[in-house]
C-alpha cells in the first residue's frame, strides 16, 4: 500500500489538528499540570545523579524517579520508600542465592517463578505491596543479568539499587520542595 503526497499532507494535517487539541486541553493551572514539571525536574535531577556517580544504567533512575512522583509530597514519599525498600532488600538476596543457582537451569527457572509469584501476591495483599512487587522484580533482573555473566551478580546488585535510589531520591527532594501537602 503506497501513499500518495496529497494522502500523506492529510495524515500529517490530521496529527496536526489532534496535537493542537491535545495541547490545548492541558491546564497548567490544574494539579495534574503542576505535576507535569516537578516530573521532569524530577527525571533529570536523577540522570545528572546517576551520570555524575557513573552508575550503569541511568535511565533506571529516571524510570524509578518518574514513577516515584506523586501527586502530593506525602504520597511520593510512601512510594519512594517502598521502592527503595523493596529493591535493597532484595538485590543482596538475589546476589546470596545466584552462586547456588548458577548451574542448574530448573532450579533457577522455578526460583524465578517463585519470586515472581511472591511478588504478585505480596502486592495485592500486603499493604507494603509496592515493596514486595519491586523486590521481586529486583531479584528477577538480578538473577536473569547474571546468566548472562555469573560474575556481575554483586554489581549488577549493586547498581541496580543504586539507581533505584537516585531516582527515588530525587523524586522524593522534588515532591517535599515543590509537590502540595
Amino acid at each position: 500500500m503506497s501513499v500518495t503526497p496529497a494522502g500523506a499532507a492529510s495524515l500529517l494535517h490530521e496529527a496536526a489538528a489532534g496535537l493542537r487539541q491535545e495541547l490545548a486541553e492541558i491546564e497548567i493551572a490544574s494539579a495534574r499540570g503542576g505535576q507535569c514539571p516537578r516530573a521532569a525536574l524530577a527525571v533529570m535531577l536523577s540522570v545528572i545523579a546517576a551520570l555524575w556517580l557513573r552508575l550503569d544504567a541511568p535511565w533506571w533512575a529516571a524510570i524509578s524517579a518518574f514513577v516515584s512522583l506523586q501527586a502530593t509530597a506525602p504520597s511520593s514519599i510512601a512510594r519512594g520508600t517502598l521502592r527503595i525498600a523493596g529493591t535493597a532488600a532484595r538485590a543482596p538476596f538475589a546476589a546470596l542465592l545466584m552462586p547456588h543457582l548458577i548451574e542448574d537451569a530448573v532450579a533457577i527457572s522455578l526460583v524465578l517463578f517463585a519470586v515472581s509469584t511472591v511478588g504478585v501476591l505480596g502486592l495485592q495483599v500486603s499493604n507494603h505491596g509496592y515493596a514486595w512487587l519491586l523486590g521481586a522484580v529486583t531479584v528477577d533482573m538480578v538473577l536473569l543479568a547474571a546468566l548472562a555473566d555469573p560474575t556481575s551478580t554483586l554489581e549488577v546488585a549493586c547498581n541496580r539499587t543504586a539507581e533505584v535510589t537516585v531516582g527515588t531520591l530525587a523524586a522524593m527532594l522534588v515532591s517535599i520542595l515543590l509537590a502540595p501537602d
